[in-house]
């Protein structure tokens, strides 16, 4: 079925939509949940609530990969032990791709990650031909090598490949879109166009059986 537009006025302010950059944005459309979220703590079976559910897409233009932010109003603090989810706006963030982008992507972090294991196979060959020679020369030399070896292996941007997703990592959403089965959980506050009033709460994962729209926590 196709996105509903949302009508609530109450629905959380949304990064892309209002933010600096909101012509990246979709818009904002309907979230409909389907079951409410739980978890147990000393008293028993809690249920929490989450409302005026919203999403979006965000794209910057010529991205390789753009995401889908879902946003949430909680009513009130729930807790269990140390850990609590404050009142307020809550958001779930998940990365998504074209077929071709996400197809590009994977090549790029296959072919990044075959250099860097190169490297590493190389630093350790001068190393140990540093550790074998007596002759001084030849260990400054190999020195050199190895360490300019491990100079080029610490370029490599370890962090941005892991938020490159394999086959097994996604979700077909339909119209050509791929998303990764795992993403963020955030809330903010103050103005949601500055990023230093995120707070980082957790990870969010998806079933295969979402569709766009609908959200199973």
């Amino acid at each position: 079925p196709n996105p509903t537009e949302t009508s609530d006025k109450k629905h959380p302010r949304m990064p892309g939509a209002h933010g600096p950059h909101s012509k990246y944005s979709s818009g904002c459309f309907q979230v409909d949940v389907t079951k409410e979220g739980s978890f147990v703590d000393m008293t028993g079976l809690q249920s929490v609530s989450l409302n005026h559910g919203v999403w979006e897409i965000n794209w910057r233009e010529n991205a390789p990969a753009g995401s889908i932010v879902c946003g949430f109003q909680v009513a009130k603090e729930y807790r269990r032990n140390e850990a609590i989810l404050p009142k307020g706006n809550l958001y779930f963030a998940f990365p998504v791709f074209t077929k071709e982008g996400l197809e590009k992507a994977q090549e790029g972090k296959e072919k990044a990650l075959l250099e860097a294991k190169a490297l590493v196979k190389e630093y350790e060959a001068h190393f140990d031909r540093m550790k074998a020679t007596p002759n001084p020369l030849m260990k400054a030399l190999h020195f050199r090598n190895a360490y300019a070896a491990w100079e080029k292996h610490s370029y490599t941007k370890f962090q941005d490949l892991k938020m490159i997703p394999s086959n097994e990592e996604i979700v077909d959403i339909g119209n050509g879109l791929f998303m990764t089965d795992k993403g963020t959980v955030w809330t903010k506050g103050g103005n949601v166009s500055r990023s230093k009033s995120q707070v980082l709460l957790g990870t969010a994962f998806v079933s295969m059986g979402m569709k766009l729209g609908e959200l199973s926590p």
